[in-house]
């Protein structure tokens, strides 16, 4: 019997899974893609980089946008648009269309994914009913982190690289078919408060400068003048976003989201917890096939022990949260992984078990982390502040993300390219990896900021 809000829910997760694999499937990838279509490692570079630079940038602006003119029409056209950017990412034969089909895709997975989350949400009927669809939605978020570098790899050695791009058509054309089936798209409610324009010009420019920053950091140098100039600039459009928030009558961001403790402890919790997550997929997969010189699809089954770890937790967390509650969860979180940090920061070249066991221990606390998250960052909101809290929480993420490429990719590739015995490079990984289990164990604190009980 057809489910309708079981089916909305399938929908709105495989949209939000869609938009953040393709965050990093391209980055295994690069060199084919590259050799393919005759371009510069520059034009590789920003062809990477635009998605998450303009995925973090206009996530916020854009989502508010599309609850005016219609939550779910709203989904649909950005997913007809990031349909459109994967076929023109797929056929490309230069780095401009690349480029053109890379910003395409931004753009609807900009608006996809905050208001995924909030369609899946709003399906539920009470607080209680949420809280196994916020875990099914955290559970897509982990595992499109955890699939993307492994499912990018196989379909480049397996098939062709241009089907990392491809593979986006039948699964978008399944949800535009769902969206035109099960929801309202004539009738449904719409925001009619005015559009912010000058707040989300605000944010769109401070996060674009911040990003941009820890991206081009170690290309440009982190203490040039065009690195220093926007992390200045970003700093100074966040303070004046929030001075101008503060005074209008209809704020692109509702002020009071950020008066509910567990909701900036949960912010916080998204940031650490995604860098240290996704500095490791950025990282081990280059370390197991180029310096251990292990094959893709064994690289791909550490990646997948990740998963099946996260796959297990992070809803079991979820659903027994209001048992435990969120301190013990978000410090046990922490502590496996620092324990995984600290097991990687042991490893030798010949070393495999350390490696299955860390990996065990890295998904299983990134799991512990990851729902509660987002348990606690919905909390009990509706309408606006619900839309609000996810594309803020997503904002969060990815500057997550991409403080993860800009610290532990940097200084990989940096040293990398000084050595050459491949002892020298086991140093390299485990060096990083030690001193980053200090920092991991740091985030224990984190866990004391939650509330035991209510949210306020």
């Amino acid at each position: 019997m057809f489910n309708r809000k079981k089916m909305i829910v399938f929908a709105m997760c495989l949209g939000v899974f869609l938009t953040l694999i393709d965050t990093t499937v391209m980055n295994v990838a690069m060199p084919n893609i590259q050799a393919s279509i005759h371009t510069t490692m520059v034009g590789m570079n920003w062809a990477l980089n635009i998605y998450s630079l303009l995925f973090a940038a206009l996530a916020i602006p854009l989502g508010r946008f599309a609850s005016r003119y219609g939550v779910h029409r709203s989904f649909v056209i950005a997913s007809v648009a990031f349909l459109i950017g994967s076929v023109v990412s797929g056929i490309t034969g230069s780095i401009q269309l690349l480029i053109v089909g890379r910003i395409m895709q931004s753009i609807g997975a900009a608006i996809i994914l905050p208001l995924g989350m909030a369609i899946a949400y709003s399906t539920a009927d009470s607080v209680e009913e949420r809280a196994p669809i916020v875990a099914t939605v955290a559970l897509t978020q982990g595992l499109a982190g955890a699939l993307g570098p492994s499912l990018g790899g196989a379909l480049t050695q397996y098939l062709n690289w241009r089907w990392a791009f491809y593979i986006n058509i039948p699964f978008v054309i399944v949800i535009i078919a769902i969206c035109l089936t099960a929801l309202d798209l004539k009738n449904e409610p719409v925001n009619k408060q005015k559009n912010d324009l000058i707040g989300s010009f605000i944010s769109m420019v401070g996060l674009f400068s911040l990003t941009l920053a820890l991206i081009q950091g170690r290309t440009w140098g982190w203490l040039s003048i065009p690195i220093i100039s926007l992390f200045v600039f970003a700093v100074l459009a966040l303070i004046f976003f929030i001075l101008y928030e503060r005074k209008i009558d209809s704020p692109m961001i509702p002020m009071e989201l950020f008066g509910f403790r567990n909701f900036n402890a949960a912010s916080l919790v998204m940031v650490c917890s995604t860098v240290f997550q996704v500095g490791l997929f950025i990282v081990l997969p280059t370390y197991y096939s180029q310096v251990l010189e292990h094959t893709t699809v064994a690289s791909s089954l550490l990646l997948m022990i990740v998963s099946i770890a996260l796959t297990i937790c992070s809803p079991l967390a979820s659903m027994t949260l209001s048992k435990i509650g969120p301190r013990f969860t978000v410090i046990l979180g922490f502590v496996l992984m620092g324990i995984s940090y600290l097991l990687f920061g042991t490893i030798t070249a010949t070393s495999t078990l350390h490696l299955y066991l860390a990996c065990l221990f890295l998904g299983a606390g990134y799991g512990l982390l990851l729902g509660p998250s987002q348990v606690l960052g919905a909390s009990d909101f509706e309408g606006n502040l619900l839309n609000a809290s996810q594309s803020v929480l997503f904002v969060f993420r990815q500057v997550g993300l991409v403080l993860a490429f800009a610290i532990f990719l940097s200084l990989f590739n940096g040293h990398l390219q000084e050595l050459g015995h491949i002892y020298d490079k086991v140093t390299v990984f485990t060096s990083i990896y030690k001193l980053s289990t200090i920092l991991v164990f740091a985030c224990v604190l984190l866990g004391f900021l939650f509330k035991k009980k209510g949210n306020k």
